[in-house]
């Protein structure tokens, strides 16, 4: 490696993830990570199913429509933007 190489390198590590200080110092386990994967795939399980069985459940096409109209509200109250997710700050 040249030495230029390592001064790319050194600069990447220092700008690289860059986590809020609520993460930092938090270690989880494996078992910590599955559970909550596992958590949040029932969680959205449940609402995928509510939403088929009352969200317009004659009309599917439009039933999807309103549930991404809704999603895009929900992130337009909480003042997300559709940037912001894309880049994973704030």
């Amino acid at each position: 490696m040249k030495s230029g190489d390592l001064k790319i390198l050194k600069n990447l590590k220092d700008k690289s993830m860059n986590f809020p200080k609520i993460f930092k110092g938090k270690k989880k386990s494996f078992f910590d990570i599955i559970l909550t994967a596992s958590a949040v795939v029932m969680f959205w399980y449940g609402v995928w199913g509510l939403a088929e069985m009352y969200l317009f459940p004659s009309n599917q096409t439009f039933s999807y429509l309103v549930a991404i109209a809704l999603g895009l509200f929900i992130l337009w109250v909480d003042d997300e933007e559709i940037t912001e997710l894309h880049s994973g700050r704030k």
